[in-house]
């Protein structure tokens, strides 16, 4: 699901877009990790941060492939809890609340498809490139600590960053491996998770691909589809949907608490 538009005010010097509120508490990926934390819960369980993960790969690529949309501040503040009857997919249709995320706060998006029409370097709006530090605090992609432009790693980039947050409970911070000389989270990641399924993710979406040119091609909507459907392919053996399904009705014991 997608925030709606419902005014916009032009002024000479830019515009104002109102949208709509994404859910009536406002719940979002830092406020969950709270709650588990005072609850008494511990930390957010794996099958839980694996489902919230395809939702956010599915909802970057739809952003992304469909609607040519760059959002640029992609973090875990920004993703809302929404409740749905379709994200579990077990084929019950019951509606469960905070099963879904919602990605608000479009004040830094770009139009891909205006940003290629205004140059002759692009034929492809997902091919657009920028350059300069335009993320929040602490939130940069590699490319740009590494001053290249950049395009939709910076969405990518923050995703990871959010499913970070939901494994660690914590900030996401990146190092570069003196011997692979890749970039990685800076906590590794613990034995009894799916390491593979992680791997996968962070290694893929922070890194860059190979281009001669700087871009990072892990960060294309077809590397999301890909890794999404790892993630769900995980998700459908066994009874795994039925006990996400159970775990995220448990959650709102102390999801409907006063925020």
């Amino acid at each position: 699901p997608f925030p709606k538009p419902f005014s916009f005010v032009a002024f000479n010097n830019g515009g104002l877009l109102g949208m709509t509120a994404a859910s009536s508490n406002g719940l979002n990926i830092v406020d969950l990790v709270n709650r588990y934390k005072k609850s008494g819960e511990g930390s957010v369980p794996e099958l839980i941060a694996i489902h919230y993960t395809v939702r956010m790969l599915k909802h970057l690529e739809t952003l992304h492939w469909d609607c040519k949309v760059l959002h640029v501040d992609v973090k875990p503040d920004n993703w809302v809890l929404v409740a749905s009857s379709t994200a579990c997919d077990t084929g019950r249709g019951s509606v469960v609340p905070g099963s879904d995320l919602m990605l608000v706060d479009f004040g830094r998006a770009v139009d891909l498809k205006a940003a290629a029409n205004s140059s002759s370097n692009y034929g492809d709006p997902l091919e657009v490139r920028f350059r300069g530090n335009a993320a929040a605090k602490d939130m940069e992609c590699v490319a740009m600590r590494e001053g290249l432009s950049w395009g939709l790693d910076v969405d990518t980039y923050g995703l990871c960053a959010s499913a970070y947050t939901l494994l660690y409970g914590e900030h996401m911070d990146i190092v570069k491996d003196k011997s692979s000389k890749r970039w990685r989270p800076h906590k590794p990641l613990r034995r009894y998770w799916n390491k593979d399924l992680w791997f996968g993710l962070f290694d893929t979406l922070i890194n860059i691909g190979g281009g001669s040119d700087g871009s990072y091609l892990g960060s294309h909507p077809n590397s999301l589809r890909a890794i999404r459907k790892s993630f769900e392919g995980y998700l459908d053996e066994g009874n795994r949907r039925l006990h996400v399904e159970s775990l995220l009705k448990q959650q709102q014991k102390f999801l409907t608490r006063n925020k």
